[in-house]
């Protein structure tokens, strides 16, 4: 697997969506990016592992319809292994637990 598989296998969208919301509502709530850095960030970690994690359990289980409907995801497509994918959405499911719990 490369960093491209994941990036495919993350669905850029949801990172980009998530990435530009949490900091607009950051900054709309007062926050300062200088003073409040390490609340930005643990909140980004905490928020894009979550995404890697829905969206690949998405992936790890509607293989068959995504080999019909998006055939250009990594597992649709045989680029990424169901064992590898599960690893993961484990992992990232943790670090999204992890970060929240700081």
């Amino acid at each position: 697997m490369n960093l491209h598989t994941l990036w495919k296998f993350s669905r850029p969208h949801t990172i980009i969506g998530s990435t530009v919301s949490i900091v607009v509502l950051f900054l709309l709530q007062g926050g300062s990016p200088t003073d409040h850095y390490i609340i930005l960030l643990t909140t980004l970690v905490s928020a894009l592992g979550c995404n890697v994690c829905i969206t690949g359990l998405n992936q790890v289980i509607d293989v068959e319809l995504d080999k019909i409907n998006k055939p250009e995801l990594p597992i649709a497509s045989g680029e990424l292994s169901i064992a590898t994918a599960k690893k993961i959405v484990v992992v990232s499911g943790i670090i999204a637990i992890g970060a929240a719990a700081l």
